[in-house]
């Protein structure tokens, strides 16, 4: 039976108040050119996630032990922090980079290669995260295009590029062993797909399109993160905030980049 135009309005209004604060109620956005494009690498993503990567992470959320699962988060963060040093460098950040170098100093060490997150327990070292994309960006190239990337999802034509040179900022490439290096970068994804589950739970529950709602919280939460200077606060200490708010939109980024 057809809803009627009437309901849907007020199913829509419902949702636009639930969203406040996470997306726009418009359908349309101008950083978009691309949107036939996007949604159609968003669908063949949303199919891949479904078939192969959700239960992958569902698996590996049910099967592994609670203080496991923190300890993995907190290794690949403590991996992740090395492209944030380079890129505070980048943007001159010295104080965060001093931070930020000190945090994988003694999670590295006293944190047994970062499966305790050891820096966190202090004030003086709060986590914070940069990618190559946020260097552009404060380098001058302001606005990009809205652009999903086939697996790793909502990005923009500018991160997109930041997203391949902060990879090559991590150990991953250089790691000679192929096995190995797929090994690692393969647990990393399942890992984060494994934090996303509730997100994605509330997206499909919530979304009338599930495709705007993911854009428009992604650029609205990537905006917000230029203009603090920094972004994904919480995530390198482990903390899954994925209720409502930005707890939810920090994992809206993807993988790590």
């Amino acid at each position: 039976m057809r809803m009627p135009q009437s309901s849907v309005m007020t199913l829509s209004g419902i949702l636009c108040i639930l969203s406040t604060g996470l997306v726009g109620c418009s359908t349309t956005n101008k950083q978009d050119p691309l949107e036939p494009l996007n949604r159609g690498i968003f669908a063949a993503n949303k199919k891949v996630d479904t078939f192969i990567v959700k239960p992958l992470a569902v698996a590996y959320d049910k099967s592994i032990p609670p203080p496991v699962k923190r300890g993995a988060t907190h290794f690949f963060d403590n991996i992740w922090t090395i492209p944030t040093i380079a890129n505070d460098l980048l943007q001159f950040e010295f104080k965060e980079a001093g931070v930020a170098s000190m945090r994988l100093l003694i999670n590295t060490t006293l944190g047994i290669g970062g499966i305790f997150d050891v820096a966190s327990h202090s004030k003086q070292l709060p986590p914070h995260k940069q990618d190559f994309g946020h260097t552009l960006e404060r380098w001058g190239y302001k606005n990009s295009a809205y652009f999903v990337l086939p697996i790793f999802g909502p990005s923009t034509i500018r991160d997109g590029i930041g997203r391949i040179v902060t990879v090559y900022m991590t150990p991953y490439p250089y790691i000679k062993s192929v096995p190995t290096r797929n090994w690692l970068m393969g647990i990393n994804l399942v890992s984060d797909r494994a934090n996303l589950l509730k997100v994605g739970t509330i997206i499909e529950t919530a979304a009338v399109d599930e495709y705007i709602f993911v854009r428009d919280a992604y650029l609205q939460k990537r905006d917000s993160d230029m203009s603090r200077g920094s972004f994904t606060l919480g995530k390198e200490s482990g903390e899954s905030t994925t209720v409502s708010g930005g707890g939810a939109l920090e994992y809206l980024q993807g993988p790590p980049e």
